[in-house]
């Protein structure tokens, strides 16, 4: 892992800001458990996030599919007070995540 490597927060844009951001806390810690020895390596390589925003829950949900097809480790927060809802994805840090990302824009 070299400095570029960066984690990719996905965080659907049709919850609130502040839902948001507690979501993306969830989705970190997920990816954390479901894959410690990456997110080891991760923070002690690079430490470096982007933190993007989709649509809806279709969308996140069809990065997550693309993801796996192309072998992307990655995890999925489902938000219980959601009904379960998918809200955020963590993708690791990977050239292919880099490509399923990059027509996604900036979370603000």
């Amino acid at each position: 892992m070299n400095s570029s490597d960066k984690l990719y927060v996905l965080i659907r844009k049709d919850i609130p800001t502040g839902s948001q951001i507690a979501q993306s806390v969830h989705g970190m810690r997920q990816f954390s458990h479901a894959h410690p020895d990456l997110d080891h390596q991760w923070f002690h390589g690079s430490n470096t996030v982007v933190v993007l925003h989709v649509r809806d829950e279709m969308h996140l949900r069809k990065l997550h599919d693309k993801a796996l097809t192309r072998g992307i480790s990655c995890s999925v927060f489902f938000e219980p007070d959601l009904g379960d809802q998918p809200t955020c994805l963590v993708l690791a840090p990977m050239v292919q995540t880099r490509k399923l990302t990059s027509g996604l824009s900036l979370a603000r």
